[in-house]
């Protein structure tokens, strides 16, 4: 079937699936979680954790090292203990809540790290006890990622 359909009068009228229209425009977000923004590897996570600075945006503790030049990018990792959260149904939503609120917010990061042409390792620790919803972890991954930025433009300037 052609990707078009005549009318009577000759004019040819496209049809576009709706699939194909919400592909493209994935394909066009920027802010999409890419797998390379993931932390990966135990040299590179075991690094982070001996040689990283750190500091609490409630109910956050970030974990995070600057490295040399390299193409700018933000590489995270999320953790929530199971200390906490027996389950892994609680575990693996405060796990997506917080990735989203990540993809949504991380401009501000990736815009000050161009700026500097660094990268960023980092692991964002969940310290509450309970769920919390996902509008005040959004608010928090806000401030956590102005703070960060904050940070990384100090040193920077340094």
């Amino acid at each position: 079937m052609p990707p078009y359909s005549e009318t009577g009068t000759g004019d040819k009228v496209f049809l576009f699936s709706i699939r194909h229209v919400e592909t493209k425009l994935l394909e066009n977000d920027n802010r999409r979680l890419a797998r390379a923004e993931r932390l990966r590897g135990e040299i590179r996570v075991n690094s982070l954790f001996t040689e990283g600075h750190s500091f609490v945006v409630y109910p956050f503790r970030v974990v995070f090292r600057t490295q040399p030049p390299k193409p700018a990018s933000a590489v995270f990792l999320v953790s929530i203990p199971k200390r906490n959260f027996k389950r892994a149904v609680k575990r693996n939503l405060l796990k997506r809540r917080i990735r989203e609120a990540f993809r949504l917010h991380k401009t501000t990061l990736n815009d000050t790290l161009g700026r500097a042409g660094m990268a960023l390792d980092m692991a964002i620790l969940y310290l509450d006890k309970e769920v919390l919803p996902y509008e005040i972890l959004a608010k928090q991954m806000r401030e956590l990622l102005a703070r960060l930025s904050d940070r990384i433009a100090s040193e920077m300037k340094k």
